[in-house]
């Protein structure tokens, strides 16, 4: 658990940066103008990686048009937590805009979001509800999983970096692996069939915790033009942390961009550089619980976001699992 520094706040006028105002950031260059514009543009990239894109491209996403059509994408699932299961759903709207939502069966939730601007996180589900910016480093995690279709796509973009790395395998599959490097430094490992060309697995680097947390992806459904894993697991050092099943995916649902605002709320939080934390014991439902911060996002963890982004492996400084114990989030306890 990370102790973070306490400041009263009432009202919220940060506005994220990653590292600093002249640093960039994960995202760093998908909102200029022009910038994804070809999509699928491998000109001038090692030929060798530029054929493996190429396929890559039509398996997964069909053609540049088809990609062009595709402007969001809703999801509903299960997560899966050692013996617990909670209900989700997510929103995503190019270019990476992305909300999240975990719901308790006490009526609460806990939600996290991001609207090309703010990254915020919101938890009901305690006697004193809480809405915050989120942690930098937390928020680069989160921020990272935003765009739909994930860092394969525009290979091009000024400050990104992407390279065949070579043969590899990844549990029963062989694959090719190739690796990105994003605007801020960040890297994905990505680890494609060499068959059918599906993100298999994903490796990424917490960038709370430094560790390294593997994505493995299964069961590919084509939603609207593009393929998405309907099952995925979140593993940390050869243990699995938790695991994602998508039950329904819809595109092109009329999201629109204020739907990922932070929400406007009453609430008094603490904060201080895009950190807060909250400590209190409190009585409810004649039970005694210890309400502990929020102190992480779904990010990478998550496992759904990752491909198509709804956080597929984001691991922050908690985890999901640690994030709803701590919040007091009742599950569903499966038999």
């Amino acid at each position: 658990m990370f102790l973070l520094r306490p400041l009263l706040i009432v009202c919220f006028t940060f506005v994220f940066s990653t590292s600093g105002e002249d640093d960039p950031g994960p995202l760093d260059g998908y909102n200029r103008p022009g910038s994804l514009q070809n999509a699928m543009n491998t000109r001038g990239l090692d030929m060798k990686l530029a054929s493996i894109l190429d396929k890559y491209y039509r398996n997964n996403f069909t053609s540049e048009q088809e990609w062009g059509e595709l402007k969001s994408i809703r999801y509903e699932g299960t997560l899966h937590i050692a013996d617990s299961e909670f209900q989700f759903n997510a929103y995503k709207k190019k270019p990476y805009y992305y909300k999240l939502t975990v719901v308790a069966t006490n009526g609460g939730n806990i939600e996290m979001g991001y609207d090309g601007e703010d990254a915020w996180q919101s938890n009901t589900t305690t006697s004193e509800p809480s809405l915050t910016s989120m942690p930098e480093a937390e928020a680069s995690n989160f921020i990272r999983d935003a765009t739909i279709g994930g860092h394969l796509l525009y290979p091009l973009i000024d400050g990104k970096e992407i390279e065949f790395i070579g043969a590899a395998v990844a549990g029963e599959d062989r694959c090719y692996e190739i690796q990105v490097t994003l605007p801020d430094g960040q890297i994905i490992r990505s680890f494609l069939n060499i068959s059918d060309y599906t993100e298999r697995r994903r490796v990424t680097i917490n960038q709370v915790s430094g560790s390294e947390e593997v994505l493995t992806n299964s069961d590919f459904r084509k939603i609207g033009s593009i393929l998405i894993p309907f099952h995925s697991a979140l593993s940390r050092d050869g243990a699995q942390v938790h695991e994602i099943r998508i039950t329904e995916a819809k595109a092109n649902q009329g999201t629109m961009n204020w739907m990922f605002a932070r929400p406007k709320s009453n609430f008094t939080a603490t904060a201080a550089s895009f950190s807060y934390s909250t400590s209190k014991n409190t009585t409810k439902s004649k039970e005694l619980i210890t309400e502990k911060p929020l102190n992480s996002t779904f990010g990478t963890s998550f496992g759904v976001g990752s491909f198509y982004d709804i956080s597929a492996e984001d691991l922050q400084s908690f985890h999901i699992d640690s994030i709803l114990r701590d919040a007091s989030v009742q599950s569903t306890v499966k038999n």
